[in-house]
């Protein structure tokens, strides 16, 4: 009887050691800014996990095409909004390091498996947490193979590896025992924004602008519009330019209200009823806005500058074809509103930096 139990202990202990030699693990863990689902390569470390791991796959691409490793991605979100806004918070946070790894590693949406909590994890509230393993056997064949070491390596070096990447790795998680599977993969990188203020557009103004989103907290964006009609002839004329720059700061949780520093440069020949004004302008304000989500893509600015403004023209009528000029010169100084605008904002991501995480 005791030899029986014996036996069976030494072959649970050798099972267990077995099993654990049968796989290689890599883990890393992206953190997100919270209320930005955006992924910032300069934050956190996030940047150095995203080149680790995508070393580490593509070193084992050909494990994952036959289908013989995994990859988990675990979304975690615990913020502020009920239990649905969450998940659809943590979900799109793992779509965004999906797609990075689908842009660098050329992988596919088939090779993940995906789980997505309202909750936190280990006290962090939004993290994206992505565990690699492979059989150890095919991490073996890796190692082994004379070309992936430099010539100058010796030996030595190639049995002290795995000590080394054990060093690295974190302790291990739990696994997800539940898989489902996530929304298609979006843009990870929002780095560009284009933006047009549809107000100006209601003034038969073209505009256009752009918008860049610097850090999590800083961003700067430039708008510029030009029109050149004219209506009826001579009595109506618009013509004119201009070009907004502005420094933002992005606050509170969700980063989405901001205040900003603006300034405003322009021309204009403007006449609308019986007196005509052509002149320049330039001015600064203070801004204050809100960027309300309208999707994966699109979002909309709703900001209102106050400051002064001022202004030098001409005043001039128009009497039988000909302009007639009735003050020259003229300077004002106007403070109040200088700025307004209902803005519709496309996120873009810039291709030079597809390979960085956000």
């Amino acid at each position: 009887m005791k030899k029986t139990i014996v036996s069976t202990f030494i072959l649970l202990v050798a099972s267990f050691g077995l099993a654990q030699a049968q796989e290689t693990k890599e883990q890393v863990t992206f953190r997100f800014v919270a209320g930005n689902d955006m992924l910032f390569s300069p934050w956190n470390g996030n940047g150095e996990n995203l080149a680790r791991l995508t070393e580490f796959i593509t070193t084992h691409k050909e494990t994952f095409v036959l289908g013989e490793g995994a990859i988990y991605v675990n979304g975690y979100c615990a913020t502020t909004g009920n239990t649905a806004q969450r998940l659809q918070r943590a979900k799109t946070m793992s779509n965004r390091v999906k797609s990075e790894l689908i842009t660098c590693c050329g992988l596919t949406e088939q090779h993940f498996i995906t789980q997505n909590v309202a909750t936190a994890y280990e006290g962090q509230k939004n993290i994206v947490v992505v565990t690699v393993t492979i059989p150890a056997q095919q991490a073996e064949s890796k190692t082994e193979k004379p070309e992936v070491l430099p010539p100058e390596q010796p030996k030595q070096e190639l049995q002290e590896l795995p000590m080394e990447q054990a060093k690295q790795e974190p302790e291990p998680q739990p696994e997800p025992a539940v898989a489902f599977s996530p929304a298609s993969a979006t843009t990870t990188r929002t780095v560009f924004n284009l933006r047009t203020n549809l107000l100006y557009w209601a003034a038969a103004t073209p505009n256009i602008g752009l918008q860049w989103r610097i850090t999590p907290s800083y961003g700067i964006k430039i708008d510029g519009g030009y029109s050149k009609w004219e209506y009826n002839g001579e009595n109506k004329i618009q013509k004119l330019w201009f070009i907004n720059p502005e420094m933002r700061r992005y606050m509170l949780e969700n980063k989405r209200f901001y205040m900003g520093l603006g300034a405003t440069l322009g021309e204009y020949n403007l006449k609308l009823g019986s007196t005509g004004y052509q002149g320049s302008v330039y001015g600064g304000a203070l801004t204050v806005g809100y960027q309300l989500s309208m999707g994966r893509h699109f979002s909309c600015d709703f900001n209102i500058g106050l400051g002064a403004a001022h202004l030098t023209y001409d005043t001039f009528g128009v009497i039988d074809g000909v302009r007639v000029f009735k003050a020259k010169k003229v300077s004002k100084t106007i403070f109040g509103p200088t700025q307004i605008g209902v803005s519709l904002i496309w996120h873009i991501s810039h291709p030079s930096l597809k390979r960085q995480a956000l």
